[in-house]
């Protein structure tokens, strides 16, 4: 679930491609959702943290917030 998290991340911010963020992010929901026995609050903390970076993945999807990746070493920022 973490690496999946941390997948969804760098797509998101470092790559800036929000629909493969948005599926790393539901993969990591579907995960944490099936494999947790005990829903404890660390379990109710990553499912919140996952759901709300779902639905700003959504929202960014919708306004086309996300672009083309671009690297720090083409010269561009």
């Amino acid at each position: 679930m973490r690496t999946l998290e941390a997948m969804a991340k760098i797509e998101e911010h470092r790559f800036r491609r929000c629909e493969e963020a948005l599926a790393h992010a539901t993969e990591a929901l579907r995960w944490l959702e099936s494999h947790r026995i005990f829903k404890d609050r660390q379990w109710e903390e990553d499912r919140k943290n996952l759901l709300h970076r779902i639905e700003r993945l959504k929202r960014k999807i919708a306004g086309k917030e996300c672009g083309e990746e671009t690297h720090p070493d083409d010269g561009e920022l």
